[in-house]
């Protein structure tokens, strides 16, 4: 779970990020846990700094 690595949060605490909407790739709300990120993708969360997969 890369929230979890990249955040350093638990992996519940991902969990209810995801599912509270707080998570974003690409500027899109995801609320599927199992969601991959592809290259050069953005990942964010509400609150913390955004992350680039590359």
């Amino acid at each position: 779970m890369l929230i979890k690595e990249i955040y350093q949060v638990s992996r519940q605490q991902a969990l209810q990020l995801i599912k509270k909407g707080f998570v974003k790739v690409n500027f899109q709300t995801i609320d599927q846990p199992a969601f991959l990120l592809e290259e050069e993708d953005l990942l964010s969360i509400r609150g913390k700094r955004a992350f680039t997969n590359n």
